[in-house]
């Protein structure tokens, strides 16, 4: 219950930072010079909030350099963690369910001269999990991505979007996910294959480079100005910029 609050801001800095599962709203932010490496292998993310989790918000900003590894299904790099599905929700969790899948409850934002490494595990493609999407909100939550100024990101996963809703986007998820790029920030975002040893093929990931994961119901709200510089790949079956994958009904 309540909320944790995480301010780095010098060199020499480094954390893995957040919530885990089912746990308090979260809010980072991390700025001037500071260097940061965070990894997860829980159900946490690296940076930002946990699986069932409460509201978060992470900062970056300034010339802060940062490296964050998401493991494990169901929450990001760096954002916000999973929610259950609406029918596992009700009186399961101590969450308001009509404000937390709301966009303005998770934040990610970048600007400045900040720098972010932001990835996924390779292995996340072989199973049949809900997804992880790099920067953003995992599976049933909707959030906001900012990038702005002269923020450098460069961003992979191995199945979800790369920045924005991971997938399963159903209805009851009222909100679009926002993304927001503007000023002159580069960003490279791409979906990567990865090689399944049982199947003796690469395996590719269903989500967009930038916007919605598989079997997204709700499409992102997308919005490029100024001059960014993008460099994107999408997975299979879905859009660089715009919606991933979804089996039709």
């Amino acid at each position: 219950m309540g909320s944790a609050d995480s301010t780095l801001d010098r060199s020499g800095d480094i954390a893995a930072i957040g919530s885990g599962p089912d746990s308090v709203n979260v809010n980072v932010k991390i700025s001037g010079k500071a260097q940061v490496n965070a990894y997860s292998n829980g159900r946490g993310a690296a940076i930002g909030g946990g699986y069932a989790s409460g509201a978060s918000k992470v900062t970056i900003s300034d010339n802060a350099q940062v490296d964050a590894l998401g493991v494990v299904s169901e929450s990001p790099a760096i954002g916000a963690g999973g929610l259950p599905s609406d029918a596992l929700f009700t009186g399961n969790s101590r969450l308001n369910e009509d404000t937390i899948r709301r966009a303005a409850h998770n934040q990610v934002v970048f600007s400045g001269n900040s720098q972010v490494n932001a990835q996924t595990a390779t292995d996340s493609a072989e199973h049949n999990e809900a997804l992880n999407g790099a920067i953003g909100s995992a599976a049933n939550r909707s959030g906001q991505v900012t990038i702005t100024d002269h923020a450098n990101v460069n961003a992979k996963v191995f199945d979800g979007a790369v920045i924005g809703s991971a997938g399963y986007i159903d209805t009851y998820v009222s909100d679009p996910f926002q993304v927001t790029i503007s000023g002159s920030p580069t960003v490279q975002a791409s979906v990567q294959p990865v090689s399944l040893p049982a199947a003796k093929k690469l395996g590719y990931g269903f989500g967009a480079a930038i916007g919605s994961g598989y079997q997204s119901k709700v499409p992102a709200q997308i919005t490029l100005s100024g001059s960014p510089n993008l460099d994107i790949i999408g997975g299979q079956a879905s859009s660089g910029v715009g919606q991933g994958y979804e089996i039709p009904q």
